[in-house]
């Protein structure tokens, strides 16, 4: 869900603001759900600036992190959201309802998809 602040955000910027677009991708532990109140990760764990963009069609913008072999190791990343800084910023969207337990064994790779469409 892309949250208020992020609503906000892309508000500030079709105004004419200097934003700085969401470029980092964080994953976390919460286990609540999203509301569109929330402003952070219930407990964030690493941010990656994102390493892959691509606009994959009309009105979609794909942002990708590689989360590798050696990160995150024994945690179980429950929640992930996209952010405009490295260590603070403005949280765009959060997400939640998955559960993947992170080991050496593999690495995940973790694509935002975002799809404007009329309605």
């Amino acid at each position: 869900m892309i949250v208020n602040a992020g609503l906000n955000l892309d508000r500030d910027w079709i105004h004419g603001d200097t934003v700085n677009p969401p470029d980092y991708i964080a994953i976390g532990t919460g286990t609540t759900g999203v509301t569109a109140e929330q402003t952070a990760l219930e407990n964030e764990i690493l941010r990656k600036q994102v390493s892959y963009k691509s606009k994959p069609g009309n009105g979609q913008t794909l942002h990708e992190i590689e989360i590798l072999t050696t990160e995150a190791n024994g945690q179980t990343i429950t929640e992930i959201g996209e952010f405009n800084d490295a260590t603070a910023g403005t949280m765009w969207c959060r997400i939640t309802g998955f559960s993947i337990k992170k080991t050496s064994e593999f690495s995940l790779k973790i694509q935002i998809i975002t799809v404007c469409e009329r309605p």
